[in-house]
This record gives structure tokens, C-alpha cells and sequence, in this order.
């Protein structure tokens, strides 16, 4: 059913797919892999967002950056912590951070 965009893997069957085809997991998703927002590092990486709480970051804290909400300004632990997680450079998750912010911005209203 996944070929036929009917359903979509579960978070642990992505990377263990891309192998299987030999590709890198973000290269499954409908994301640049050059800039992925946040949710697609944690897809590449199999895990579902209950699994992303660790010390320095929880869950309800990790979704929250995921979704991109504003005044969530993660800490440097909370940074270290993701990036453990999904086996990626603290570099890569601020980046991802600010991609997500992006992606779910208010659009501007029209008029004056």
C-alpha cells in the first residue's frame, strides 16, 4: 500500500526501506534532504515522536519544535539531546528547527 501512497510506513520501517532500495531515508520523503525540517530527520532516523524525550528535552517540548510553534527557543542541551537521538550533528537540527518554523509560519494577511 505504500507504493500506492495509500498508507505510510511506520517511523521504524523508513530507514530499514531505504536500505532495502539503497537510498539514504530522507530521499523516501517529500522533503529537500539538503534542508528537512525537523519531523523528516525523525522519520529517517525510525523513530516516532513518543520516542524523542531524553534528558534534557521532552516529548511535549521535542513536539514542539517539531511543529514549529513560536517562543520555543531550545536550549543547548535540548539541541544536544535531538541530535543524539537522531544520530545527527547539532548543526543539522538548528537547521531543521528554523525549517520547520518556516513551514508552519502564519501567512501574511491580505489587505491593509
Amino acid at each position: 500500500m505504500w507504493e500506492l501512497c495509500l498508507e505510510r510506513p511506520r517511523p521504524r520501517f523508513v530507514p530499514r526501506l531505504a536500505v532495502a532500495v539503497g537510498i539514504e531515508p530522507l530521499h523516501l520523503l517529500d522533503v529537500d534532504p539538503d534542508d528537512p525540517p525537523l519531523a523528516a530527520l525523525r522519520l529517517a532516523a525510525g523513530l516516532a515522536t513518543n520516542e524523542m524525550g531524553a534528558p534534557g528535552v521532552s516529548v511535549m517540548t521535542y513536539v514542539r519544535l517539531e511543529d514549529g510553534r513560536p517562543g520555543t527557543e531550545p536550549t543547548a542541551d535540548a539541541v544536544r539531546a535531538v541530535a543524539a537521538l537522531l544520530g545527527v550533528d547539532e548543526v543539522r537540527v538548528r537547521a531543521a528547527i528554523r525549517r520547520s518554523r518556516r513551514d508552519h509560519a502564519p501567512l501574511a494577511p491580505f489587505g491593509g
